[in-house]
């Protein structure tokens, strides 16, 4: 399945609703407008149809990214459950059953908060924000080339799930 994402980030427009983001080529365009119009806040990135929280029905999974005016760079800092952790010789928090092989697979999901983490640093990676109302500041080494950026996000777009095609590491920053 394919989810819509949406996006809340400061454009021409300002709507306070977010804008729908469907195909790659519109995640393209978005990562160039970014990367093209200084942003009072990190952008924030939930998908459609995905499970969400709380009596405002809030997204229970929720990307913010900020990206570099002077080089094709960005972070991203996921909120959201992590991946599933295998706990079949300890107490289950869920129980999956593959209906092919009925192999159960006791699993524990637990939500958090991460960092992208670059496999090799970029050399003088500019400042990058998860909130630039406090200053608080991704670590350098969160920093990615956006080609990458648009890599984690599309697969996130595909599964709904923290992407696996960049490392990450645990913040306390939200």
């Amino acid at each position: 399945m394919t989810y819509t994402l949406d996006v809340w980030y400061h454009h021409d427009t300002n709507r306070s609703k977010p804008e729908p983001v469907r195909t790659e080529s519109e995640l393209e365009a978005l990562l160039t407008y970014l990367l093209t119009h200084e942003q009072p806040h990190p952008a924030q990135i939930a998908g459609q149809g995905l499970p969400t929280i709380g009596r405002r029905n809030r997204p229970d999974r929720l990307f913010k990214l900020d990206v570099s005016h002077h080089a094709p760079v960005g972070a991203l800092l996921y909120m959201g459950p992590g991946p599933a952790v295998d706990m079949t010789e300890k107490a289950p928090d869920f129980v999956l059953t593959d209906p092919a092989s009925e192999r159960t697979t006791v699993v524990e999901v637990k939500s958090g908060a991460w960092v992208t983490r670059a496999a090799e640093p970029i050399e003088d990676a500019p400042a990058l924000y998860i909130d630039k109302a406090t200053g608080a500041e991704f670590p350098r080494d969160a920093t990615l080339p956006i080609s990458l950026v648009l890599q984690a996000l599309l697969e996130f777009q595909e599964t709904g799930q923290r992407p696996t095609c960049v490392d990450w590491q645990q913040t306390a920053i939200v």
